[in-house]
Formats: structure tokens, C-alpha cells, sequence
């Protein structure tokens, strides 16, 4: 069984429970990056979105 984790929630995850489904460190320091950037350009489309 594959286990999803949303991307909004990563940011939240401990670092030793997210080990367990990304193992390198580096690769859990990337996807968080990744994470809080989709997080941020979504905020950002909201934002403009609102704005017209």
C-alpha cells in the first residue's frame, strides 16, 4: 500500500517520522523546499486572484 502525504502538511512532519518514507537527508531538505515553494506560489495566485 502506498502511503500519500499532502504537500501543505510536510512542513509540520518531524524529521525523524518523514525519514521513514524519504531516507536521505538531503532528499527531505529538497522536498520540504519544494513544499513551502508551491505552498507560497499558491498563496501568491490566491492573493493576485483576489485582487480582481
Amino acid at each position: 500500500m502506498n502511503e500519500l502525504i499532502d504537500t501543505s502538511v510536510i512542513g509540520e512532519i518531524e524529521d525523524l517520522y518523514l525519514a521513514r518514507y524519504i531516507p536521505v537527508c538531503r532528499d527531505r531538505i529538497a522536498t520540504r523546499q519544494y513544499c513551502l515553494d508551491k505552498q507560497k506560489r499558491q498563496e501568491d495566485k490566491r492573493s493576485r486572484m483576489s485582487l480582481l
